[in-house]
């Protein structure tokens, strides 16, 4: 994959979890931040998603979209898809 698309999701994922912070605790936050940060795409979405999931956080149909929207191209569509299950739409 291009370099331009790990910047491109970085920055998706920073945002997402930017907008999610009210849900995320500071622990959880620091986690997707951290794997974010040494290019661990995949596993600061799965983070994320585990996190709201985990505690019933409720999401946004715009959230879930852009959730599935970078879990596509990562072969975790199944995943964040069972997971959000959990998260009640806003």
């Amino acid at each position: 994959m291009e370099p331009d698309y790990f910047m491109r999701v970085a920055a998706e994922l920073r945002e997402l979890a930017s907008r999610l912070r009210g849900r995320l605790s500071a622990s959880e936050d620091r986690l997707v931040e951290e794997y974010v940060s040494v290019n661990e795409l995949g596993l600061a979405l799965e983070s994320l998603v585990d996190a709201l999931a985990e505690s019933e956080q409720p999401v946004s149909t715009g959230e879930r979209a852009t959730m599935l929207a970078l879990a596509g191209p990562m072969g975790l569509e199944d995943e964040v898809t069972r997971a959000l299950v959990f998260c009640p739409l806003l």
